[in-house]
């Protein structure tokens, strides 16, 4: 029987090894291209790879993505990825990126190494670091929600946030009768609570004939936001407080 195999003609009779010989003869012959059989007991070469973002050192807020640069005379067949060196992903298709995603890792230096290895086994590792830090606003958020006065009570709600959590809120009241001296001002702090059914609103209720000292309506009020990473915003404004109907 003719068989054709490789570019070459064979006489084979039907007998199970003839297939094994024909290989033989492949192996020892250049074949047209083609039909050539791939020999991976040869491949000694290793991929090169490098991380090529973020650079070594690098500070980062999560998500952040990890790329690489991976290449081989043949092919790449995946990107191994340890953290610490404990395994962390694999990925099996160009261009071979990672991500870490918020909650993955907490704060802190991390190095991170990207294992190439090639269809033969052959590997190569690229190492680099990060430095993971919480993304935060640069200030906390201040908006005004209530400033009402009923009878004898004033009511001043705000509402506050940070990405790091609010340390405290200060409430100052101050008489406005004597902007030429300022520090000639009387402050009077309420540091506020955080009310139950809403964790972000803070709220301070002051009577204006007990807890005001200065017997005029010209008032001005001051609210301090420290955040828990010591940023901090400062809003300063008038307020109509009325003192007509306190006892003398």
């Amino acid at each position: 029987m003719l068989l054709k195999y490789c570019g070459f003609i064979f006489v084979c009779m039907m007998l199970p090894a003839c297939g094994d010989v024909m290989d033989a003869v492949c192996q020892s012959v250049s074949c047209i291209s083609g039909h050539e059989k791939e020999d991976t007991s040869s491949d000694t070469i290793a991929p090169d790879i490098m991380i090529t973002s973020p650079v070594n050192l690098a500070v980062v807020t999560l998500p952040v993505s990890v790329t690489v640069d991976a290449t081989d005379d043949r092919a790449v067949d995946r990107v191994e990825y340890l953290i610490n060196d404990d395994a962390f992903s694999i990925s099996t298709n160009p261009p071979f990126s990672l991500t870490i995603d918020k909650g993955d890792l907490n704060d802190g230096l991390y190095k991170i190494q990207a294992v190439a290895y090639d269809t033969s086994e052959n590997s190569w590792t690229a190492i680099s670091a990060i430095n993971i830090v919480t993304a935060e606003s640069a200030d906390p958020t201040l908006d005004i929600v209530t400033m009402e006065q009923s009878l004898d009570l004033y009511t001043i709600a705000i509402r506050a946030t940070h990405d790091s959590g609010i340390a405290r809120v200060v409430f100052e009241i101050f008489a406005t009768n004597n902007p030429i001296d300022p520090a000639s001002r009387q402050f009077n702090d309420f540091v506020s609570q955080s009310v139950d059914v809403d964790p972000d609103l803070y709220e301070i209720v002051i009577n204006v004939c007990t807890d005001l000292q200065d017997p005029v309506t010209g008032h001005g009020l001051r609210i301090t936001v420290d955040a828990n990473n010591d940023a901090s915003v400062v809003v300063t404004q008038d307020i109509n407080v009325v003192r007509t109907d306190c006892p003398a």
